[in-house]
């Protein structure tokens, strides 16, 4: 069986980190690197701050206020955004299949784009990725829909 290790920050209740420690030919990880790295939380004052301007554009966003202001802190600090899709099958194996990197920088664009790749993949599971350009690694991994049952 494949197993992953999880990291999680009882606090803000997400994930900080993932790695598969174990995979079913019996090997572990083989470079120790995580999915998901601890570069990005939300922060409370970033929450607080723009809560009144998300709520706004949430309302006719298909995306949670919580989606919205993670999108726009990963813009403000300059991360990058991109897509990763599965269906119900491969998502059980961990095969996530990449999709377009967003190439925006303003937060009404992103959500458009983001919106856009849900409607692309009807019934899949999607998740956002917040990519460090710099240091190209991963900075977060926010699951955005789930497949249909």
């Amino acid at each position: 069986d494949y197993v992953r290790l999880v990291g999680v920050d009882p606090k803000l209740k997400k994930r900080l980190m993932e790695t598969i420690i174990q995979r079913p030919n019996g090997k572990g990880s083989n470079n120790g690197s995580s999915t998901r790295g601890k570069g990005f939380a939300p922060t409370p004052s970033a929450k607080s701050s723009s809560s009144s301007s998300s709520r706004s554009h949430s309302s006719s966003s298909r995306l949670s206020g919580d989606v919205v202001n993670q999108v726009r802190q990963l813009l403000q600090s300059g991360f990058r955004l991109g897509i990763e899709h599965v269906d119900a099958r491969r998502y059980r194996t961990g095969s996530w299949q990449s999709g377009p990197q967003l190439q925006v920088t303003r937060e009404p664009e992103a959500i458009a784009a983001v919106e856009a790749c849900l409607q692309e993949y009807p019934g899949e599971y999607v998740r956002l990725i917040g990519i460090d350009p710099t240091a190209k690694r991963r900075v977060a991994e926010i699951m955005l829909q789930q497949a249909h049952k």
